[in-house]
């Protein structure tokens, strides 16, 4: 005594909030009691508190004809372990073989469940009417020719919804190793009978590709917006970034294929300090290569932009590259040209490598317009160094043209940038070239270009073409920009040859008596004290039309009749003509 006696029907609910907020509903789980009778109330032994009666299980796994007995939280619960081939679970959603409890914490399996191709295994993992859930401490997806792939985890949350039929697997201690190659998974799965997504970043071996919604296939996945970066080799820095792409990853392949879903996308290159504009690019996984197009833009487009400091956005335009990620270089292809100070460096078949830190590797065989605007002069067969988008350097080769469309090489030595981020080049000529300015004028000296400027700068001497064997042929001092179409070398007051010995030109009356008048042209005097009758003035240049040499001004030479002195020497002969007025 006491006694307690039921004849009729009697059941033990679970459905208080404290147990998964109210999750076993009366009507759908509960534990139906036999017929009892239970002697000394005020003094039992928990051992001996066991009803008969069945378990009913709404649906989660079947109903279960098993003792109800007292547990240690001093609840009314079972321990039972299903069959071998296991318990149907949700009616056949899945299966679970293990061994489950009910008590104050619900229903709960230690064992393993098994849902289409994965198994997860697990203590006291939690079974309510609507799922399942709880930490594993072994999950595998088996992979399913063409559906599915193959993923494997030791500690990972998971949650079975038998409502909408989809089994979710989260990363906890430990990433989800997928494919069962380097690709791990710090997110989610979704499994479903149509097939597996996931959400998350997948780290790869030096790379990492995230996204919202991947869906899985055996070999490969594929996302419609994802986000992919690659790390490089050096100090861990980030080598290569890009946001809002479609990405196709195809591990028998060993490729990955992106595509901008904005036309074009920007991608960061931080190891080499640049970013660019593509519209797709292909990842090559095991050769650490990125091959990057630009289908979209004009050939033009400056899609290649310098982020250093120093080279004030240096820009070019490349429709397809490849990125070397372990090495830190970037091959590009199909480059026009590139924008430098004034000047236009086209290189030889489009082809531009940058490393590291933004150095340009020097270009070859590559030409040079200057500028931009006049497009006055074009260098050929040039070495380059493109060091910023106001500065470069170089040696080229260059054609002068003259008067008859003759050319004559000039090789530029020294081409640099000046202060008005103009290009300047500096050449020297040798006497042995043997170079004309035109087939009246033999030149041997220092050469400028200037971009800004149509002719060139001539600093050295000239030589006249003459038949006189009365004058030595003296080279000529002078520096002048020369207009090839209409040569004058400028006659200053002192005329001295390169070797600095004076020169003079015109009628000259000797100093000493007998007072004696003789012919020079640009040819040294016996004595300097001999003077000209009448000093040369203006410009030596050459009459095609009465085929001499003449020195006069510029007004002199078209007026004949006007004020000044003209001198000159026809090209046959060795009369010298001198008058002034």
């Amino acid at each position: 005594y006491p006694v307690l006696t039921s004849a009729g029907p009697s059941f033990v609910y679970y459905d208080n909030y404290s147990i998964h907020k109210g999750a076993y509903h009366r009507n759908r789980f509960k534990y139906a009691l036999d017929p009892f009778e239970i002697d000394s109330l005020d003094n039992f032994v928990k051992d001996n508190v066991r009803f008969t009666g069945e378990l009913l299980a709404g649906g989660i796994i079947p109903d279960l004809d098993v003792d109800l007995r007292l547990m240690d939280d001093f609840s009314l619960g079972i321990e039972t372990s299903s069959p071998a081939e296991g318990f149907p679970l949700y009616r056949g959603l899945g299966t679970i073989t293990a061994d489950v409890k009910l008590n104050m914490n619900g229903l709960q399996g230690t064992g393993v469940i098994e849902y289409l191709s994965s198994s997860l295994t697990g203590e006291e993992m939690i079974l309510v009417p609507d799922s399942s859930f709880g930490t594993t401490t072994s999950y595998v997806n088996e992979a399913i020719f063409d559906h599915v792939p193959a993923v494997e985890a030791e500690a990972v949350e998971f949650a079975l919804h038998s409502d909408v039929e989809m089994l979710d697997v989260r990363y906890d201690q430990e990433k989800l190793k997928c494919f069962g190659e380097d690709a791990d998974l710090m997110g989610a799965i979704h499994l479903n009978p149509k097939g597996m997504t996931a959400d998350g970043e997948f780290e790869f071996d030096d790379a990492r590709l995230s996204s919202s919604l991947f869906q899985m296939e055996e070999r490969g996945m594929n996302a419609d917006t994802a986000d992919f970066e690659i790390i490089g080799h050096d100090l861990n820095a980030l080598a290569f970034k890009t946001q809002n792409v479609q990405a196709d990853i195809d591990f028998d392949q060993r490729i990955g294929d992106f595509v901008s879903h904005a036309g074009v996308t920007q991608i960061e290159l931080p190891a080499i300090r640049y970013f660019c504009t593509m519209d797709r690019f292909r990842w090559f996984m095991d050769l650490d290569q990125i091959q990057l197009e630009n289908t979209l833009a004009e050939s033009n487009y400056e899609n290649f932009i310098s982020s250093h400091p120093d080279q004030d956005s240096l820009s070019f335009a490349s429709a397809k590259a490849l990125y070397k990620v372990d090495d830190a270089v970037i091959e590009c292809h199909d480059v026009p040209l590139i924008n430098v100070a004034d000047a236009e460096v086209i290189p030889d078949t489009g082809y531009v490598v940058v490393r590291r830190d933004a150095q340009m590797d020097p270009l070859y065989k590559a030409e040079i317009i200057t500028n931009r605007d006049t497009r006055f002069h074009r260098l050929f067969d040039a070495t380059v160094h493109v060091k910023g988008k106001y500065d470069y350097n170089g040696n080229a080769q260059y054609l002068y043209k003259d008067v008859n469309e003759v050319e004559w090489p000039i090789y530029f030595d020294l081409i640099s940038v000046d202060s008005s981020l103009t290009t300047v080049a500096e050449a020297k000529v040798p006497l042995s070239q043997e170079f004309y300015l035109d087939p009246n004028f033999e030149f041997t000296g220092n050469v400028t270009l200037v971009g800004a400027r149509s002719n060139l700068e001539f600093d050295g001497g000239t030589r006249l073409l003459t038949d006189c064997s009365d004058f030595n042929r003296e080279w000529i001092e002078f520096s002048a920009v020369i207009d090839p179409a209409d040569i004058k070398i400028p006659v200053e007051d002192l005329i001295v040859e390169k070797g600095k010995a004076h020169l003079d030109a015109g009628i000259m009356l000797s100093d000493d008596n007998p007072f004696k008048t003789y012919p020079l042209f640009f040819t040294k005097k016996p004595d300097r004290g001999d003077i000209p009758i009448f000093n040369p003035e203006g410009y030596l240049r050459y009459d095609d039309k009465k085929e001499r040499y003449v020195v006069s001004s510029d007004t002199k030479f078209l007026k004949p009749k006007s004020p000044g002195t003209i001198t000159e020497l026809p090209k046959s002969g060795c009369g010298v003509y001198s008058s002034g007025m």
